[in-house]
């Protein structure tokens, strides 16, 4: 597998991982309609005691496993980059972290007596909002090292500080019980789903055009 092919599966797993992602929140919000996407976070979808917990909990774990097959992919296209190493365990942590959240840690539902499993959910949330930003930043100075990939390197950055903007605000409404904590959440997760997107279609349709690689970057195989 050439470098540009592994570049390819790293956008298709990308995309496929904010699909996935989007379709289940939108589908639990129809199988469900006590549910408000304005009101309600995500993670009460997969909550204990959920209606459709089993059902949403298996495609958002689908979306954490895309989410570190496209980490993998990035790597595997220049095993040789340590800084896509590095972004490529923190995706594998945060896929980790995810999955706990919606199996052995599914948050406690609104009016629910609070649990230590309830509790624990809302610790790996935070690690896992860590994982991210981190990797957001990991990436961009990657891709200031990569011809090809540098022109991605502004817009991760950007996204980074956003996201370390939003999630304290996402925190404190979730904190309040604000009405709108669930439109604070979706700002703060959308803005790592629209990074992740484009960066994805980005190396599906500009890379293979335009892109260029250096000699020791061309050689590369798996």
């Amino acid at each position: 597998m050439t470098t540009r092919t592994a570049l390819r599966l790293a956008s298709v797993l990308g995309v496929s991982g904010v699909a996935v992602y989007v379709g289940t929140t939108v589908l639990g919000g129809v199988l469900d309609p006590t549910y408000s996407h304005a009101s309600h976070t995500i993670s009460e979808l997969t909550g204990a005691g959920a209606p459709n917990r089993d059902l949403l909990a298996a495609l958002y774990i689908t979306y954490n496993l895309l989410l570190v097959g496209f980490g993998y992919a990035l790597h595997r296209a220049m095993p040789h980059e340590q800084l896509l190493r590095i972004g490529m365990h923190l995706f594998i942590l945060s896929g980790v972290a995810g999955v706990l959240m919606v199996t052995a840690f599914p948050t406690d539902l609104p009016g629910a007596v609070p649990t230590a499993i309830g509790r624990g959910h809302i610790a790996i949330a935070g690690v896992a909002s860590a994982l991210i930003v981190a990797a957001t930043f990991v990436l961009g100075f990657a891709f200031r090292r990569v011809d090809a990939l540098r022109f991605l390197a502004p817009g991760s950055f950007i996204a980074g500080a956003a996201i370390v903007v939003s999630g304290p605000l996402t925190a404190f409404a979730v904190a309040a019980n604000s009405p709108f904590e669930g439109v604070f959440e979706r700002i703060t997760i959308g803005l790592f789903l629209l990074w992740v997107w484009g960066i994805s279609m980005y190396m599906l349709l500009e890379v293979p055009v335009h892109g260029t690689f250096d000699a020791r970057t061309r050689a590369i195989r798996l």
